[in-house]
């Protein structure tokens, strides 16, 4: 975001003709804690291999806002002590919920993380979008940019 995922510029987005964003993980405790206790909880999601909110767009300020869903997470920090598979099974079941419910799952990264472990960011990409295909497949689901989704939604 702009920067560290604090919400900010966005006359500068209107400016410059900029009409949608990713907001910030739509998780219950990340606008309402401190940040000391939010990295806690993130962990535990990811550990407990807990599904991920999905999202809807949301109108601010002029702007459209998509809160993420999910950040695929780099392999470094206290990253690394959790298994590429927390992620794999985090992002499937928040695919299936938003196959369910119609919602929109949203998984985001920051690409310089691709830089550290690039074979195991890849294959932990390559499984969630294999899975994500399937469900586009079978009709569960559709794969759109945020600005598709956004103007796909009723909601806004």
């Amino acid at each position: 975001m702009f920067p560290r995922n604090e919400i900010g510029h966005l006359d500068v987005l209107r400016k410059n003709d900029i009409r949608f964003y990713r907001g910030v993980d739509a998780r219950w405790y990340e606008q309402r804690l401190p940040n000391t206790l939010r990295r806690p909880l993130r962990f535990a999601d990811e550990v407990l291999k807990s599904t991920p909110p999905v999202v809807v767009p949301n109108e601010r300020d002029g702007l459209v806002e998509l809160p993420g869903s999910q950040i695929l997470r780099p392999f470094t920090g206290p990253w690394k002590y959790t298994q590429s598979n927390t992620q794999i099974k985090r992002a499937k079941s928040g695919l299936d919920k938003a196959a369910r419910t119609g919602e929109v799952f949203h998984l985001w990264f920051h690409p310089f993380n691709l830089g550290i472990s690039p074979d195991r960011h890849l294959n932990v990409i390559e499984e969630i979008l294999s899975y994500a295909a399937e469900l586009r497949d079978q009709g569960e689901i559709e794969i759109c940019t945020i600005a598709d989704a956004v103007q796909g939604s009723s909601r806004i």
